[in-house]
């Protein structure tokens, strides 16, 4: 049984707890006369020689759907030029069937069926009149049954007799939201449980309200598999939080003469590696049927044996490494592949040794490694009992919101050398509190990103109704008709999170591209009916280059293949990563695991880790300077202006161009992507480097009165004057020599950038712009979407060192916490340092925002953050693109929003606004 519509929980434990497979169980005539009656129609049609579908459907399919109680079915005809018509529908009764006039109206299942055999993922050769493969046939099926049903129907089935697959409209990703169970292996002996999932599954009864129930079977099944994955996702956060994570982080201090900081990076680095195996294997992503593998891989040798151990209360040397040695190859074969055990190369950086040196240079004992092993493969259950955690279970999205929470976090060592971990001077409120729901990411996604996808469908309708009555032949009006394939338009979509986090917004937005991409290269063909059916998207064949590459290396390297996985929307998942997603953040560490997320979310077997460094930048999307800014500010400083050095810059958008194009179907590819990105980077280095310095600059002066920024700027403005001519290039690179005024000035301004991680949006993404040098550059984004950070710029006082000193926050009363606080202040506590450090680069922060022209509407009163990436978003988007954030009531409620809201309401900007009252529901910890 496979799929990935149900919890692997669900359908080997919990739905052995329900009502209705006891009531199975306390019935076995009825389930043995259910099994005897498939396994006979099952066995005759195997014997048959290439039965043909309609056979097959006699036969067997028919006769199994009565078995399951589907005796009530419309047969549909299936004439030519009406293609979108699936093979059944269900109907839950005979009432039901009597009232359809409408066959969609009342009925309950689409069903498809296909030939005894067919794989279900592939096109078949045989047969010229089949337009995609079944799997995209039975989704276009759907979706058209949404349409005419109103949203009534959201279940298909799919079957080819043997191999039966039931699929849910409403999952996400679509695509893999299904469950397949083949006969073939369910009628063999000791399958009898198997077998009966298959039954309380497929059944009638599943599908409909039972009495008194205000959902079906089905739609507990999944609302199981939710509560499941929520309550592992917890515990194992808060086995992460309370022992993995400041275990690991003494350890590797213990073990090295590295700072804190460090120690905490690459433990960072450690786990994240760690989440991506454990992810992987159970996934099947990585090679662990493979005889070859499984002795190299985590789970037989670390996780088993680990677990064996500890049932025995075995003991661990505190000096033999077997353990963390074994992990340490296990990283390095999948960084660079090993045919000789079935393993290809999955390079993205992740496993690389430079990504933490420090994990190269010490080696931590078994009694340290084994109990973050066992601690991260179990949980412990409501009796107390500890429970194996299948990580197919979890989605990356919960997994990512786990270990984002960890980057707030940081070592500190108290006066008597003990480690402890606490929120880092920079932290905001517990970013637990505000993991996005899944509903809420698919609504902000999908309008966000639908009417985009669904105008380029329109143009492509629109030129195909515009060249049927053309003179010219039909071979160049397809061509034409090809420049607006809607499949490769929304290939070119540019999605952005500007505060990625774990990346759990982009993570949705593949899935909501390659989904649609996927049904548009089925639907298409039937647009142009004057090309007779023999219209095909340019992206199949690109598609099945992809698909065919990564068999043949796989042929010539002895790799195993799960054909299962290299499907159309594997590749298409893929393509979508690497051309049309982009996002910030402002931790170097949180980008990293954004690329974890969605690297293990794109998987494709047999194909290297997609370089991702060109759209997945780090930085502050607040500050930073457009180049039109730089050169005013160069001019007004006495530089000369310096167009053709930025319009060499600007050439870096050829290489952009270059890295999107290429597929990184295998390492090479990969490695070019790098080299690429790297001539990026050097052709627009002096840009960045001016940039970064005048974005410092204007940091240091922004609160500034004239006569005092007058006299700051002197040694600047004298030494530009001597050096006008080449200004450009010493504000980019330096001055050469560092005793000057000017060098000091020009270090200071320099290491504020760095600091801050200012992040200029056309030297970040060259592709994204052109014309950068006009006041507002051409082009842009698509889509903007996210859920940025609630908080005020500056913290309030007494909510900062609560989240730092348990005496603080526990005090009874605010004036026992001031008090506190206080006497802090007198003693010179290490804490109140650091509170006038944070408090002093938001001050400065807050004059740099309100010194710039970026934030005209939202930067009065006290400066919310999420205001700011409201305006951000506005200035970064196409004319015609779509901005979906989640951000409280205030940006249209407060006074402080009332000018930016009156400005996109009434010039026709809005296009929608929900707004709700949380009370715990979205946001657990929120009542607001």
């Amino acid at each position: 049984m496979t799929g990935q519509l149900f919890t692997h929980y669900f359908l080997t434990d919990g739905i052995k707890t329900t009502p209705e497979w006891q009531a199975s169980v306390d019935q076995p005539e009825a389930f043995a006369a259910f099994r005897n009656g498939v396994a006979r129609h099952h066995d005759a049609l195997s014997r048959s020689r290439n039965p043909n579908e309609a056979r097959t459907e006699e036969e067997l399919i028919r006769p199994v759907l009565e078995l399951l109680g589907w005796t009530e079915y419309v047969p549909q005809p299936s004439a030519a030029g009406h293609e979108d018509i699936p093979d059944h529908l269900l109907f839950a009764d005979a009432d039901s069937k009597a009232r359809a006039g409408n066959p969609f109206q009342y009925a309950t299942v689409v069903e498809e069926s296909k030939r005894f055999g067919l794989a279900l993922d592939s096109r078949d050769r045989n047969d010229r009149a089949q337009r995609g493969t079944p799997h995209g046939q039975i989704l276009r099926y759907l979706a058209t049954a949404e349409i005419e049903s109103e949203g009534r129907i959201r279940w298909g089935i799919l079957t080819n007799g043997s191999v039966w697959r039931l699929y849910d409209y409403r999952a996400r990703p679509r695509a893999s939201g299904f469950f397949e169970a083949d006969l073939a292996e369910l009628l063999q002996p000791g399958k009898e449980d198997d077998l009966r999932v298959f039954h309380l599954l497929f059944r009638r009864e599943s599908f409909t309200l039972r009495d008194g129930a205000t959902t079906t079977f089905l739609e507990e099944a999944l609302a199981e598999g939710r509560r499941y994955e929520e309550q592992v996702a917890q515990d194992l956060s808060g086995v992460v939080f309370e022992r993995v994570f400041p275990n690991l982080v003494n350890a590797l201090v213990q073990k090295s003469e590295e700072s804190l900081v460090a120690s905490r990076d690459a433990a960072l680095i450690f786990l994240y590696r760690l989440l991506f195996v454990l992810y992987a294997e159970d996934r099947g992503l990585l090679p662990v049927n493979d005889e070859r593998y499984d002795d190299y891989g985590l789970r037989k040798p670390v996780r088993d044996d680990i677990a064996s151990r500890m049932a025995a209360d075995d003991t661990y040397s505190a000096i033999a490494t077997n353990y963390y040695d074994h992990l340490t190859t296990l990283f390095k074969l999948i960084d660079k592949g090993d045919e000789s055990i079935g393993l290809p190369p999955y390079n993205g950086g992740l496993f690389a040794a430079e990504a933490a040196p420090l994990l190269e240079t010490v080696r931590l004992a078994d009694e340290e490694i084994a109990p973050i092993i066992y601690d991260l493969s179990h949980t412990e259950d409501s009796q107390g009992v500890r429970r194996f955690v299948n990580y197919r279970d979890m989605s990356v999205q919960q997994l990512g919101s786990i270990y984002e929470r960890l980057l707030e976090r940081e070592p500190v060592r108290d006066d008597n050398g003990n480690i402890s971990i606490r929120p880092n001077p920079y932290a905001r409120k517990d970013s637990g509190s505000f993991y996005t729901s899944q509903e809420l990411v698919d609504l902000i996604v999908e309008r966000t990103l639908k009417p985009l996808a669904e105008e380029r469908l329109q143009a492509f309708e629109d030129k195909a109704a515009e060249l049927k009555s053309e003179r010219r032949s039909k071979q160049e009006r397809r061509e034409e008709l090809e420049q607006l394939d809607p499949a490769e338009a929304v290939l070119d979509l540019k999605v952005l999170d500007p505060a990625m986090g774990s990346g759990h917004f982009l993570v949705t937005a593949v899935d909501f591209l390659s989904d649609y991409i996927a049904e548009l290269i089925e639907f298409v063909p039937s647009v142009p009916e004057w090309l007779d059916g023999e219209y095909a998207s340019p992206l199949v064949g690109r598609v099945a280059a992809i698909r065919e590459d990564i068999r043949k290396r796989a042929d010539e390297s002895n790799w195993v293949l799960d054909e299962a996985q290299l499907t159309d929307q594997a590749i298409i998942r893929r393509m979508v990563l690497k051309r049309c997603i982009y996002g910030v953040d402002k931790n170097r560490l949180t980008v990293e695991l954004a690329k974890v997320s969605l690297w293990l979310h794109s998987f494709t077997v047999g194909a290297p880790l997609s370089f991702l460094d060109h759209h997945l930048r780090c930085g502050d999307s607040l500050v930073g300077l457009r180049v039109r800014d730089a050169t005013d500010e160069l001019n007004r400083l006495g530089g000369m202006f310096a167009s053709s050095a930025i319009a060499s810059a600007e050439t870096a958008t050829d290489g952009m161009q270059l890295i999107e194009e290429m597929s990184d179907a295998d390492v090479a590819e990969v490695q070019e992507s790098a080299e690429l990105f790297g001539g990026v980077e050097e052709t627009t280095a002096d840009l960045r480097g001016l940039l970064d310095f005048l974005c410092g600059w204007r940091w240091l002066t922004a609160g500034m009165k004239k006569k005092e920024r007058d006299e700051f700027e002197g040694p600047l403005v004298t030494t530009l004057g001597y050096h006008a001519a080449n200004a450009y290039e010493l504000l980019a690179r330096g001055p050469e020599e560092d005793i000057s005024d000017f060098a000091k000035l020009w270090h200071e301004a320099t290491s504020i950038a760095n600091r801050e991680g200012v992040l200029h949006w056309v030297v970040a993404f060259p592709g994204v712009w052109h014309r950068w040098q006009e006041s507002r550059p051409q082009g842009g984004f698509d889509a903007i979407i996210g859920n940025p950070p609630w908080d005020q710029i500056e913290q309030p006082e007494v909510e900062w060192f609560a989240t730092r000193d348990e005496e603080i926050a526990h005090a009874a009363t605010g004036a026992r916490r001031k008090a506190l606080i206080k006497q802090k202040k007198e003693t010179g506590d290490k804490l109140v340092l650091e509170y006038e450090t944070v408090r002093n680069q938001a001050t400065a922060m807050r004059e740099f925002i309100r010194s710039s022209d970026e934030y005209p509407l939202l930067s009065g009163g006290r400066i919310n953050l999420y205001s700011l990436f409201v305006e951000r978003a506005m200035s970064l988007i196409k004319p015609d693109g779509f901005v979906g954030l989640l951000t409280p009531s205030g940006i249209y409620a407060d006074k402080t929003a009332a000018r930016f809201f009156k400005s996109v309401s009434t010039s026709g900007r809005v296009s929608g606004l929900f707004d709700f009252e949380n009370k715990r529901l979205f946001f657990k910890d929120i009542h607001a």
